[in-house]
């Protein structure tokens, strides 16, 4: 009774998720749905433990395919919805169906061998040689190499996926500091709680894999550790993928009135700096690179290429660099302001982004400058 409790776990788990995520409908939502695509196939890779691990040989028999199947696609599609996050807008074979291609051959071979071996052999390989005892006839042989095959690519495909997510991820929360205002409201630091928790979930797999499950099977006490590994990994990456929209800096670029040429049009930064601090654009919370291009009615190229060169700056830094001067002017303001409000009428988007920007621009914390200003003027303010 205890085994089955333990097995079904996960389970329940991915299934739930699955549904949930699925049903998410509406503009944003494709990464959710790609999000469910894997939970399902995660699914069925732990109800063919369940038949497995309770010895149900002649339902495995059916579910072994598939579950060599999930077990290779799972990385491979938590990689693809990284992708969908940050720059892909939807899934399509013809893009991403390459990080399908070895779950689809260890499907297919597997599939092969089945129809290799007769109803006997089939049994006796179920029965008996996924448990570590030796069996003859008729394809167990080539079943074996397949198997240490499938172990072999399991792992890589971790190793792989994992640290490509791990790249990704972290390339685009560095650019995303060139594009807006307020990256904290773009950053998907949270996902590497997807990477960590999977790389613990990916250690228990490949330490599945390495050994074998025949190793775990037996006692449910074998089982406690992954099951309940599993079933907080995948509950934690369902819920945190059910709250996240996808993030992509791939936008639209205006038509450029401009010539297409590597000079950047004389007086533009001129014109960018006169609009930005006579229209205070930087109180703007959630301004990004595409609305001052579109205002300039040039391209992002060449307001990049400015705020780098002119100014030394990438875009976060030169809008909040017009920001902490007006929490400077607010703090030097007879009218006392708390730091929520200041935060909030600088145009940051948190109190703790107005503090990483005042100590980056003026190498000091805000309360420390505050104390000073205190000293210098003599009274509170």
């Amino acid at each position: 009774m205890l085994t089955e409790v333990l097995l079904l776990n996960p389970v329940y788990v991915t299934l739930f998720w699955a549904i949930v995520l699925k049903l998410q409908s509406g503009k944003g939502n494709e990464p959710k749905r790609f999000l469910g695509t894997l939970m399902f196939a995660a699914f069925v890779l732990y109800l063919s433990h369940l038949f497995y691990f309770t010895q149900k040989h002649a339902v495995y028999i059916w579910l072994d395919s598939f579950y060599n199947l999930t077990s290779q696609s799972v990385y491979p599609l938590f990689y693809v919805y990284v992708l969908l996050l940050t720059q892909d807008k939807t899934f399509t074979f013809h893009k991403h169906g390459k990080y399908l291609i070895i779950p689809v051959i260890v499907f297919i071979l597997t599939s092969v061998g089945y129809i290799i071996m007769d109803n006997t052999t089939e049994n006796l390989y179920v029965s008996r040689v996924m448990y570590g005892l030796d069996a003859g006839g008729r394809g167990i042989g080539y079943m074996r190499v397949i198997s240490l095959l499938s172990r072999i690519t399991f792992v890589m495909q971790v190793m792989i996926y994992l640290h490509l997510s791990f790249r990704k991820i972290r390339k685009h929360n560095h650019s995303i500091d060139n594009y807006f205002s307020a990256p904290e409201l773009r950053s998907l630091s949270w996902v590497q709680i997807f990477n960590i928790v999977l790389f613990i979930a990916s250690f228990a797999s490949i330490t599945i894999a390495a050994l074998g499950r025949e190793r775990f099977d037996g006692s449910p006490l074998y089982l406690l550790l992954p099951s309940l590994v599993f079933s907080v990994a995948l509950f934690t990456i369902g819920l945190l993928g059910h709250m996240q929209q996808s993030v992509h800096v791939t936008e639209a670029e205006p038509v450029a009135l401009f010539s297409s040429d590597d000079r950047i049009p004389e007086k533009l930064a001129e014109e960018l700096v006169n609009m930005v601090e006579r229209e205070h654009l930087y109180l703007n919370k959630d301004l990004n690179i595409w609305d001052i291009t579109a205002r300039l009615a040039t391209n992002r190229t060449y307001v990049s290429r400015i705020i780098n060169n002119e100014f030394g700056l990438n875009f976060c830094g030169f809008v909040n660099r017009y920001r902490v001067d007006h929490a400077k002017k607010l703090l030097a303001s007879p009218k006392h302001y708390s730091i929520e409000e200041i935060a909030d009428l600088s145009g940051f988007g948190s109190v703790n982004s107005l503090y990483r920007a005042f100590s980056a621009s003026e190498k000091i914390s805000l309360a420390q400058y505050r104390t000073n200003l205190k000293k210098y003027n003599g009274s509170a303010p």
